[in-house]
């Protein structure tokens, strides 16, 4: 199982979840189940979010912007919400009930004690990949290359092909410097799919600058965690909340924002009751897991609406969807074994062949991380 904690950060708001196992701050511990890791990987994820921050609207969607304990509630409700969001181990548990690959507990306790003690910065540049890379091999797939799989943690050297069959079948990873259309799935350990050249490259971590050292936003080098880069070109200490970035809108501390009308870094809010004041202009989103969704003429929060009404944005309540972008009507989620034209509207989240399927038959799940 190829894990990438960039790669990680993204899917984990559509499909990962974490709960009740006991936090490690330290590389060690005793193995975990399968079953549990849905759970190590919430306290994992809320606890780096909460030690790190600079969550983005997406986050702050599904942590709630509050500490440890509130982002981890969040996570569990919305993974019991109406397909929400999916556990990120189904199809892995499957793959081992079907014996196309074994689970190493130990490692997956390692790995995950070594995320809780990582720096924000080793995380975000790709050095934590390439300090731990047994971290690839949590679920160790034994199925050889043009044999049946369902999710690339089955194949034992490569990755599950993406043709509309399924299952489909093993293909051996791209050798380096080798065509990878956009998927560092495609690529060995140690290897990423360039954005440039869409080619397998060893990965290189992202250098980081600290304060006072020369940065560019767009070239890079980057700043370090607490650090952006300034009018002259360096490293400077960000900005707290409640203080002036009126002359340096990128300057506020993570997690916080500059609001044009005031010149002033806040932290966003999330509102969670309808009728509520809401838009960019004043920082504050809507709580999706309260069906609310802002609307753009009045700024303020609404319902989302229900099964039979239009959609809003593409959006329906949990529990929802829309059937198309244009002029979509809401319908209820279909359950497994009914008729499907997309993932979307399928109560496990998985469409094959014209039909709703259990995670356990769906083919092309995502990295776990």
């Amino acid at each position: 199982m190829k894990l990438g904690f960039r790669k990680w950060t993204v899917a984990i708001l559509l499909a990962a979840t974490l709960g009740g196992a006991a936090s490690c701050d330290e590389g060690s511990g005793g193995p975990l189940t399968l079953d549990g890791f849905t759970d190590a990987m919430i306290v994992g994820y809320c606890g780096f979010f909460t030690r790190c921050g600079g969550m983005g609207a997406d986050v702050l969607a599904i942590t709630g912007g509050g500490g440890a304990a509130e982002c981890q509630r969040r996570l569990r409700e919305a993974m019991t919400a109406g397909g929400a969001v999916e556990p990120p181990t189904a199809q892995r548990e499957a793959a081992v009930a079907r014996g196309t690959a074994s689970w190493n507990g130990q490692r997956a306790a390692d790995c995950m004690g070594w995320i809780g003690s990582a720096s924000c910065d080793d995380m975000d540049s790709g050095a934590f990949e390439l300090a731990h890379p047994e971290c690839q091999t949590i679920l160790e797939g034994s199925v050889a290359a043009g044999a049946g799989c369902h999710i690339d943690d089955e194949c034992s050297n490569g990755w599950c092909g993406d043709s509309a069959a399924c299952p489909d079948v093993c293909v051996a990873f791209v050798a380096a410097g080798g065509a990878c259309d956009g998927s560092s799935a495609r690529c060995g350990p140690g290897y990423e799919c360039s954005m440039e050249m869409s080619r397998c490259e060893v990965i290189v971590p992202e250098t980081v600058a600290q304060s006072g050292q020369a940065c560019d936003i767009e070239m890079g080098p980057s700043c370090a965690y607490g650090l952006y880069c300034g009018a002259a070109g360096t490293c400077q200490q960000t900005v707290a909340a409640g203080g002036s970035c009126a002359t340096a809108p990128d300057s506020c501390a993570p997690g916080t924002y500059c609001l044009p009308t005031d010149g002033v870094c806040h932290a966003p809010v999330l509102a969670t009751a309808a009728g509520a004041a809401c838009g960019e202009t004043i920082l504050t989103l809507c709580d999706p897991l309260a069906d609310l969704t802002c609307d753009g003429p009045t700024g303020r929060c609404v319902a989302l609406p229900g099964a039979g009404q239009p959609c809003v944005n593409y959006q329906c309540a949990i529990g929802n969807y829309c059937t198309s972008y244009m002029d979509g009507v809401c319908r209820a989620l279909q359950p497994v074994g009914a008729a499907c034209e997309t993932d979307r509207s399928c109560q496990s989240g998985h469409c094959e062949g014209g039909r709703c399927v259990s995670a356990a038959d769906a083919c092309g799940g995502g990295d776990m991380f």
